[in-house]
């Protein structure tokens, strides 16, 4: 397990980690079918105060998430093992790949709503 993360990317606290878990939970008991709701996880990292995890699954993968503070999914993405991680974060870092990079629908999807005000358009 990593104990020296790569900047930005800090260990948490367990506090802070029962507080993101239990968010992260939250946001995840609004979305029936999302693919983390029956997944066993533990946060071990994040970027910053509030939104940007890492997890950590109970067969010793890892994935990425994007808090939403909402009623609305969180952003995920599979990583993988350690060293996909440290590819990830690597990446990361670099600025070659960022953790929260929208897919072209998604990014379509968020220009609609800014300019149609949820519209129905995609």
């Amino acid at each position: 397990m990593i104990t020296n993360w790569p900047g930005p990317w800090k260990s948490i606290d367990d506090r802070r980690k029962k507080y993101i878990e239990r968010e992260l939970r939250w946001e995840l008991s609004h979305v029936a079918d999302h693919p983390l709701i029956n997944r066993s996880f533990d946060v071990v990292a994040m970027r910053d105060q509030y939104e940007h995890a890492i997890i950590r699954f109970d067969a010793g993968d890892f994935g990425y998430v994007r808090l939403t503070w909402k009623q609305a999914p969180p952003h995920d993405e599979r990583i993988g093992e350690e060293p996909e991680l440290m590819r990830f974060l690597k990446a990361a870092g670099e600025g070659e790949a960022t953790p929260f990079a929208f897919t072209v629908v998604q990014l379509a999807r968020k220009l609609c709503e800014f300019r149609w005000h949820r519209h129905s358009c995609l």
